[in-house]
């Protein structure tokens, strides 16, 4: 098992631009996840899911000639599945929901803080600096808005 796998990514790395290139398909309607990895066989790619998550649902026929885009595009059509490419060659399927960003409303943030006058601002540092106290609480002592718990001396 891990020879095949190792084979399946060196050939995805090299494979370059034969992934674009049309490839006969012929998958029966089936279980999902037997249907991808039936598409998985026929065309050297990678798939990239969760088996649990698509057991009992069923594809229909795919045949023909075409891209594994648009053969995978089938066998998700109708589903809540959709494909990403990730790389040359690999496809990661996850639920369509998983795509949908949220976003919220506007939200605005007041803060009801009074803002003193300049000259009010000004005159308190005037104050801090004459006082040249290295006691912080002694500093903050008195201002508005703090309160500072008793020593008790």
């Amino acid at each position: 098992m891990r020879k095949k796998l190792l084979a399946v990514l060196l050939a995805s790395m090299f494979a370059g631009n034969a992934w674009a290139e049309n490839k006969n398909i012929n998958i029966a309607p089936q279980d999902m996840p037997a249907a991808l990895h039936s598409l998985a066989s026929q065309t050297g790619i990678q798939l990239l899911f969760t088996a649990d998550d698509l057991k009992g649902i069923q594809t229909k026929a795919v045949s023909g000639s075409m891209s594994i885009e648009d053969a995978l595009g089938r066998l998700l059509e109708g589903t809540n599945y959709i494909f990403a490419v990730s790389g040359s060659g690999t496809y990661v399927l996850q639920r369509k929901d998983a795509q949908k960003v949220s976003t919220l409303d506007e939200v605005v943030v007041t803060a009801r803080m009074p803002l003193l006058p300049l000259d009010a601002r000004k005159s308190r540092l005037d104050n801090i600096e004459r006082q040249h106290s290295a006691d912080t609480a002694h500093l903050l002592d008195g201002q508005p808005g703090v309160d500072l718990p008793s020593s008790g001396n």
